[in-house]
């Protein structure tokens, strides 16, 4: 969840096997942090795939 989410906007797309993301935001500043955080959530993410594996069918 965005703490400002009036002020960032987070598009995620997949094409293929690709993740592609863009941010908008009303200022630098609030850019940063917005990244910084999906960024840290990512790496959560990613560490716990790895972790754990994939998920068995």
């Amino acid at each position: 969840m965005q703490l400002r989410p009036k002020l960032v906007t987070r598009e995620l797309t997949v094409d293929g096997s690709t993740l592609h993301i863009f941010f908008s935001a009303a200022d630098a500043r609030t850019l940063r942090a917005a990244v910084g955080t999906f960024y840290d959530l990512l790496a959560l993410a990613t560490r716990t795939l790895e972790a754990f594996g994939p998920a068995q069918p």
